[in-house]
């Protein structure tokens, strides 16, 4: 085949690669394109969910370290006051004690007989004893020591999601071929002679 209609192919070739090429390069921007999208959503939503857990898991936290101070300060409050009673009603008892032991002393220092020594001996065992009975009675009354409060259910550890792992990049395609140009034929010995003739 002759070089022009050769060099004619080349040029519809070329025209047809250039447009081929150009629609490559449009495809292949809107492949990374929608791959950087894609991870961009995929990476958006691991962030705001992780985001949202940590915020619900403080609000939890928080919530739960409120009651158990709380509970803590209420059993506080009802523990000192049950020790205030307790040692209210002792010290009743105390007093009740050394009432009845120098009742003794004064009733003995001055008993004559036999009879008044044991008598002052009774009334301070009766008094005593009546002591020690008002003071079981109004302890029971205060009932069991005051027990400590059982601690709110935890929110226990928190655990994030797991990072979302990149997806794999797209492959870049095959780039079309640029035709190959003719060879332009050289011009031949002879035809240069008679030229120059």
């Amino acid at each position: 085949p002759t070089y022009d209609p050769q060099l004619a192919d080349y040029k519809i070739a070329l025209a047809a690669y250039e447009v081929e090429k150009a629609k490559y390069a449009t495809a292949w921007k809107v492949t990374v394109k929608q791959y950087e999208a894609t991870w961009k959503v995929i990476l958006d939503k691991y962030q705001a969910d992780r985001k949202l857990l940590v915020e619900q898991y403080q609000i939890a936290m928080d919530k739960y370290q409120a009651a158990w101070k709380i509970l803590n300060e209420q059993y506080q409050a009802a523990r000192n006051a049950n020790h205030a009673k307790r040692e209210a009603v002792n010290a009743t008892f105390q007093i009740a004690v050394v009432r009845a032991q120098a009742a003794f002393k004064t009733a003995t220092a001055v008993a004559v007989t036999a009879d008044q020594k044991t008598a002052a001996v009774t009334a301070r065992n009766v008094a005593i004893s009546a002591a020690t009975s008002a003071r079981k009675v109004a302890l029971d009354a205060l009932g069991a020591a005051v027990a400590r409060p059982a601690k709110p259910t935890s929110p226990g550890k928190l655990i994030l999601p797991v990072r979302p792992i990149q997806p794999v990049a797209p492959i870049k395609p095959v780039a079309p071929i640029k035709p190959v140009a003719p060879i332009k034929p050289a011009t031949s010995a002879k035809s240069t002679t008679s030229l120059k003739s």
